[in-house]
Formats: structure tokens, sequence, C-alpha cells
């Protein structure tokens, strides 16, 4: 037993040799290295606790690339079956590691300002890639070299201070920064003040930056402006410490430290006696160095003997002296007058305490040759409007200084006053009227006549006094007029408009009240009575109510007004009383009637002119139709002529043919017969001009066909076309004529056609001078024609008439035309 104890504890022993000795060569190897700093911590059975790591410092803006530390594994045996890697921000562009050796790389300087630590995680695999050892952090501080100057926000800075301020009073602060480390030495700053013009009156904290004033006795007036140089350095302990300047203007501004101080003393200003009030005598100025309201002054007189005689005003910044009463040169001791007169700040100085002076003014005062001067400057008399000429109304005075002689003058426009030359009497020379005026102002005067421009002057108010010369009159000037409803029950009817009245002369004394009575005329007492109101007005009553048995529209009724002057005055009116009828609630109507009657006589007058003008159109315009009309009948008149006047045929056309020699009734016999051609029908008959022949167009170039020889005749015929046209030609272009829709038929059977004509209408010869027997050659149709019209008259039968012989005439003639309103050709 105790032999196998023993084995253990050599073998413990064995085992605990082997580690201690590979654990001291790994120190070896740690410590070997350059900058390492992986420190083995203790010797744990874990092997966790061996992969830690501390912080790593490196400085900054150091050029890389630069070794850190190297990390190695306790399974590292240098063999490379261990794999080490990093990761965090700037793996690979900033750091970056061996994998074989551990060794951790810095890859280019860094900048602290710009970040100040990083934070890497490390890991070591074997070859297979399983970890070997945790991950662990390593941090990677950057320390700070002193790489950024001080800054300041301005160039130039600006500050105030007031002038006399006390010692050690802050001006202003002026600061810098710096972007070094705040903590460490190159980023604290110290301040200091750069020799110039003013940097013994002023002092800067060094730490702080503030500025404060070294003496107590800051003059604007001396010196209004101080440029001071101020330096900001960092490393205040090394001369190789970096440093930063700017310019600081400190402006001092006013305060009253300085009174007001008249330039010249004492002032002697001379002044003539005749100088007017409110004459400038001089002006004044004080000097004083402050500015704006410190530098403004009040300028007074003090009380003297003599202050009375003159007043003083501050305008702008300037005493101006002015005459405040007259002046006198005899009177006066030694020709002078004496004033004191003081200027002082509107404002406090700094110490609270007022700043004033103070100076003589010796005024002389010069001899004229004064004008008189009256004891009133304006005078108010009264005259009573009936004064006669020449009436004295009262008079003026004044008295010459010097005691000359002088004379009295008037300026009257109104050319209604004189004044007496040496008493001052001032006298009336023309009518007065108080209703036209009731007071006059004239100036007076008193001196020399050709000096008149300096002479004494004062102002004369005359006031017109009232008589009393008119009486009453109706208010507004206009005549009285009532109106009397004739309608109405009332009896005692009290009459409207209240009579009224009113007075031109003056209403406190000669006016109102006024008092009305009736007269004794006759018409008056059988139908009005009068009645005084009391207050200055009257009404007219009515005494019956039975005027509508009178035939008077209207009446006039005299009513006596007397006025309450002294004496009084009174007038005798008549009332023109206007009877109409009133509606129910007692409105005249009369009124209404005669306006609207007085307004319609322009109307009125209007219409009659519209009126005439109307007649006179319609008369004229029967006038044209009427010719019109006469026209017309003219045209048919003279469209009808006789048949003896044309040897033209009348056709009429039917839209049918006729039934042959026993049709009688296809047309109307009796429009063949000479009778037709007399008619007066104006729908069917037009004017009927004769037109030559044209040569130019015809409508058959044969001539007629002789049947007795067989041969053709050589007689002249007319062109009916050209006949048609020009008739077309004239209905279309006359617009005096009838104007018919109508077609006018000619059938070829007159003159010009073959057969020749077979018409007998409007013919100048009987039956007996024409031959017909040429017609036996045309058939057995024409025979029976022949027979009729020809020499051999008693072929007619006895049952056969002339009427039968002309229906077998119409059955040779019937033609048809156009479906047209049928029309008669005249002849």
């Amino acid at each position: 037993m105790s032999r196998i104890v023993g084995y253990v504890l050599v073998s413990l022993c064995v085992l605990w040799a082997v580690d201690s000795s590979s654990i001291g060569r790994e120190i070896k190897q740690l410590a070997s290295r350059h900058d390492a700093t992986v420190i083995y911590q203790e010797r744990i059975l874990s092997r966790q606790k061996r992969w830690e790591f501390q912080t790593f410092s490196i400085l900054e803006n150091m050029p890389g690339p630069q070794l850190i530390t190297t990390l190695h594994s306790s399974f590292d045996n240098d063999t490379g079956n261990v794999k080490y890697s990093i990761e965090g921000q700037g793996v690979g562009l900033t750091f970056q590691v061996n994998e074989n050796s551990g060794d951790l790389i810095l890859k280019h300087a860094l900048d602290r300002e710009v970040q100040s630590s990083y934070l890497l995680t490390v890991s070591a695999r074997d070859s297979n890639g399983v970890e070997v050892e945790p991950s662990s952090t390593i941090k990677i501080v950057l320390q700070d070299r002193n790489d950024n100057p001080p800054i300041f926000s301005l160039a130039s800075h600006y500050a105030t201070v007031k002038e006399r301020s006390r010692s050690g009073q802050l001006v202003t602060t002026i600061t810098a920064t710096d972007a070094d480390d705040p903590a460490g030495p190159f980023g604290q700053l110290v301040y200091r003040l750069l020799p110039s013009d003013g940097s013994t009156k002023f002092m800067i904290i060094p730490d702080t930056g503030e500025i404060k004033i070294t003496t107590s006795n800051l003059d604007r007036e001396t010196a209004d402006t101080y440029e001071l140089v101020i330096e900001a350095r960092d490393d205040p302990y090394e001369d190789n410490g970096r440093s930063a300047t700017t310019t600081l203007t400190v402006s001092v501004t006013d305060v009253n430290d300085n009174g007001p101080m008249f330039i010249r003393k004492p002032y002697i200003p001379a002044i003539s006696e005749d100088s007017d009030i409110g004459f400038v005598v001089m002006r004044v100025h004080a000097k004083d160095t402050d500015l704006r309201d410190n530098a403004r002054n009040i300028y007074t007189i003090l009380e003297g003997a003599d202050s009375s005689k003159f007043s003083m005003e501050t305008i702008g910044n300037h005493g101006v002296i002015k005459v405040a009463q007259p002046l006198d040169y005899e009177s006066t001791k030694n020709h002078e007058y004496h004033i004191r007169i003081k200027v002082r700040n509107t404002v406090l100085s700094y110490l609270g305490t007022p700043l004033e002076d103070y100076a003589d003014v010796v005024i002389s005062v010069i001899d004229v040759n004064e004008s008189p001067i009256f004891e009133k400057s304006q005078y108010t008399f009264s005259v009573s409007e009936d004064a006669k000429k020449m009436f004295p109304i009262q008079a003026v005075k004044a008295t010459d200084p010097e005691g000359d002689t002088f004379r009295y003058f008037i300026d009257d426009t109104s050319n209604k006053f004189i004044i007496g030359p040496t008493s001052g009497m001032i006298s009336v020379v023309g009518k007065l009227d108080r209703e036209s005026e009731d007071q006059y102002i004239v100036t007076v005067k008193a001196g020399s006549p050709d000096r008149l421009d300096v002479a004494g002057k004062a102002e004369v108010v005359i006031q017109v006094n009232d008589v009393n010369d008119h009486p009453p009159i109706p208010l507004g000037g206009e005549k009285l007029e009532v109106v009397l409803c004739n309608n109405l029950e009332d009896k005692t009817q009290a009459l409207k408009p209240t009579i009224e009245m009113t007075d031109l002369d003056d209403p406190d004394k000669n006016g109102p009240p006024f008092h009305f009575r009736s007269t004794n005329d006759p018409v008056y007492k059988r139908h009005f009575k009068l009645v005084d109101n009391g207050d200055s007005t009257a009404t007219l009553h009515t005494v019956h109510n039975d005027f509508e048995s009178y035939s008077a529209e209207e009446y006039q009724v005299p009513i006596f007004v007397q006025d309450s002057g002294k004496p009084t005055n009174n007038a005798t009116y008549y009332v023109t009383v206007k009877v109409c009828h009133c509606s129910d609630e007692g409105k005249p109507l009369c009124d209404a009637l005669a306006q609207v009657a007085g307004i319609q006589m322009e109307v009125l007058i209007v219409l009659l002119c519209v009126f005439v003008i109307l007649l006179v159109l319609v008369v004229a315009l029967i006038t044209i139709r009427r010719r019109r009309r006469a026209r017309e009948d003219t045209l048919i008149k003279s469209s009808i002529s006789t048949c003896d006047d044309e040897v033209r045929e009348n056709i009429i056309d039917y839209n049918e043919e006729g039934g042959g020699e026993e049709d009688t009734a296809a047309f109307d016999l009796s429009a063949l017969q000479k009778d037709y051609c007399s008619s007066t029908s104006g729908s069917q008959v037009k004017i009927i001009q004769n037109y030559p022949s044209s040569s130019s167009t015809k409508v058959s170039m044969l001539t007629p066909y002789d049947f007795s020889t067989g041969k053709r005749r050589n007689v002249a015929s007319q062109d009916v076309r050209d006949f048609i046209v020009d008739r077309k030609t004239e209905e279309d272009s006359d617009d005096l004529k009838l104007a018919y829709d109508s077609l006018q038929m000619y059938a070829y059977e007159g003159e010009g056609s073959e057969a020749g004509s077979l018409s007998s209408l409007c013919t100048s010869s009987v039956d007996e001078d024409q031959n017909y027997d040429y017609l036996q050659q045309w058939g057995p149709r024409f025979s029976r024609l022949s027979n009729i019209y020809g020499a051999g008259r008693a072929y007619f039968s006895d049952d056969e008439s002339n009427d039968d012989a002309l229906s077998v005439l119409s059955s040779q003639l019937g033609r048809t035309t156009l479906n047209r309103p049928r029309r008669i050709s005249p002849c």
C-alpha cells in the first residue's frame, strides 16, 4: 500500500516538472518579443484564462506599417497548426494580423482627433477551423500629440465699455478652442495680451480669457477706441507649444462727465428801442464735449431787475434771447439792460449731479424816433344802425414818447367812418344797416403823414346796434298758404300748416314773440277765425263746414302781425286758403294733384311733340300708299285698250284638248269676243307694248302658204320668239308692273305660220271681205269652216247656228298648255 502511494507521488512530481518547464518557456518567448504586452496572468488549469489581453497604447500620426503586438496561443507549437484572425472596425484597412505568426500590425497612421480608440476581437483556430482559444477583445488607445493649434472663432472681436468705469470691471471674454486632448497638456490653453497702445489699461486672465479694466480714468474725449492683441497658447510648460492671435477693438462709450460752458463771457449785444415784441436780440451756444443726450442743454434767464424785459427760448441746442416788453432808451439807466443767463444739461452727470454754467448779458439800447403809442392796442365801440351822417362814436388817444406832434389816420375799407386828425374822434359818414353788416373792424394810426409805415397802430371794433326797422315776415320769405279740406265734417277745422313768422331785426331785442289778430275783412268774418297760439305762431280755423256750396277754389284772408320791439313794428299779410278734397287720413290731395300736374306739364309737352311726329309719319305713309295705289290703277288702265288699237289675238289656253266640232264646252267662247278686249279685270291684264321683230332670229323661215295658187306668199311676218323673249325681259326688270307668276303661251297660228292667221278676233274687216274658199283644199274637216266663213254662207243647215260654227272653230283651234295658272293675253 505504501508502495502504491509512493508511485503516485513520484508521478505527480514528474508531471509538475514537465508543466512548469513549458510555462517558463512560454514566458520567455513572450518576453523576447518587441513591444509585447501579452502577460501571463496566472497558472490556471482552464486554458480560457490564458487567452486575455490588456489595453494597447500607440501614438497618433505614427507612420505604418507598425507592429502592435503578437498574438500567441498556448496550443501553438510554432508548427503552423494554429491560425489567428481579427474582427472589428478598421480590419483590413487599418489593422491586419498574420494568421500564422499572430503579429497584429497597424497599416497607416491614425488621428486621435478623428477617433481616439478601437476595439478588435481576436480568435485562434486549428487547421480544422475549430477554436483552440475562445474569442477575446483587444482595446487599442491612441496617445495624443500636439498636432493642432488653438483656434479663435473670429479673427476680430468688438466690445464696449463706458468711460469712467471702475478698475477691474469686466469688458468681455475671449476664448479659443484646441482639437487636442483637453485632459492632456496639448489641449490646455493660456491667454495673454501682447504689447500695444492700450495694453496698459487692460488685463486678461490667462486661464479664462476674461478682459478687465486696470484703470478708472478711461476718458472718451481723450481716446474713444483701443485695439488689443490677444494670444492663446497650448502646452504652456513647453517652449514648442502652438499659439494663435486675434484682435479686440474696445469702444469707449460716452457718459455725462463734462458740463456745458459758455464760450464768451460776458455777451454785449445792441438793440434798437423800437424793436417789436419777439424780436431776437441774440443767440448763444454753450460748448459741451459729450455726445447726443449728454450734450443737450436748456437755457434760461435768471431773475433780475431787467429780466422781465426779455425772454429766452431753447431752439435746437442754442439759446435765443428775445424782446418780451417794449424798450425805452430814455428811461433806461445808462441805456443798458443787464440780465444773467444759465445753461444746464438735460441729464445728470454720471455721478448724479447737475452740470451747468452761467454768463452775463449786457444789452445796449439804441435811441430812435419813436412813433406815438395808443393807450390800448384794441378798442371796442358801438353805434346805432340809424345813426346820422357825422354822428360821433368815440375817440381814441395816443401819446408820443418824445413829445412830438402827430396826427390820427384811419384805414376803413367800408368807407363808413372817419377820424378827427387831432381829436381822434371816430364818426359815421356812411349809412349803416345791422342786417347787412353788424360789425366793422378798422385800424387807426398815429404819426406823421410821410411816415405812416412807422406810425403807432391800434385796432377798433365798431359794433352796430339794432333798431326795430323791419316788420315780421313769413318764415322762409315765402307767401302764406294753408289748405282747407271741404269734405271734412269738422265745423271748426284747423287749417294747416301753422302760420309762422320771423324778423330780420335782432331776435333778442326787436323780434319775437309775435302777436296776431284778425282784420275786419268780410270774407274772413264769414268763413274763418284766427287763433294766436301764444308761441309766435297762429292758426286759421273755419267757422262752418259748408264750403262745397261755394264755387271758390281759394280765399285770400288778411291777418295782422306785430313784433315785440320798442317801438313795435307790424305788417298785414294775406293768407291763401286753398279749398280741395282730402284723404280719409286728412291728407290734402290738391297739392299732390297740382304737383303731379306741374310735373306732367313738361311730360305733356314732350308727349305732344311725339304725337305730332307720329301723326306726320302716319300721314306720310297714307300719302305714299295712296300714290302707289293710284300708280297701280294708272298702270292697269293704261294696259286696257280697245281691240281697235291692237291687232293681236287673245288666246286662252286650257290644259285639255277639245272634243271636236261638236264640243262647245271646252272653253268659253265669250273670251273670243271683242268685248273681252275691253275687260277691266285687273288680275289678268298687263301693259301691251309692240316690239319690233328682229331679223336675226326667226321661228319659221317659211313664208305663209297660199292655197289658191299653191305657192308661198312673200309677206313680212313678225318674229314671235323675239317678242316672247322681250316680254319676259320686260317683266323681270320692271318693278313698277304687277308681278304674276304666269306663263304666256303663243301658238304659231297667226302671222308667220304655214296656215296663216285663222283668227277673226280684233280684225278690222268684216266677214264678207275675207275669202275662206282655200279651206276647201284642206280636207273635209276644214270644208265646213269654208262653208261657214266663205262666200257661200247659205250652206248652214236649219239646225245650225252661228254659235255652232264658232264651236267648230274652237275645236279646231284648241291647244294644250303647261299646268300653269291660266292667263289671257291682252289684245
